[in-house]
Formats: C-alpha cells, structure tokens, sequence
C-alpha cells in the first residue's frame, strides 16, 4: 500500500466523512463528488476547488479510483 503523510491522510478521511454526511457514496470524497455531477452548487464548489488547485476535482476521481482499485487489489491478496 502506498504511504501518504498523516495530514493527508486525515484530510481525505474528513472529506469523504463529510461527503457521506451530505448523502455521497461511501469512500468518494467530496471533490471527486463535486467534480462528476452538474448540480449548480457541484458546480460552483467544483470551480472554487480548481481554482485553488488546478485539475483538482479531475485529480481527486483518478485517487478515488487508485485508492479502490488498491483496496481491491489487497483483499485478493488476502483470499
């Protein structure tokens, strides 16, 4: 599995805490969320967060999916 700093760590948690808080799928961050749907509001928190980081909702899903593909990957191993 590869190793991400602690903060970080902790921040994609909160993210994707809060993204099931606010009805998102298990394990999908928010900005991932935000950058897949068409909702005025997805897309103005999808602007906002490109803005601070260029390709950020973009980059979010290709972790998303890393991360899933990894957690798949590691069950196999186990079986």
């Amino acid at each position: 599995m590869k190793r991400n700093p602690y903060l970080l760590r902790v921040l994609i948690a909160f993210d994707a805490f809060w993204n099931v808080v606010f009805g998102g799928r298990f394990g999908e961050t928010i900005s991932s969320r935000v950058g897949l749907r068409h909702a005025w509001y997805d897309q103005a928190v999808a602007y906002a967060l490109n803005e601070i980081q260029p390709h950020h909702t973009e980059l979010a899903d290709e972790h998303d999916q890393e991360r899933d593909e990894e957690a798949l990957r590691d069950l196999n191993k186990e079986q």
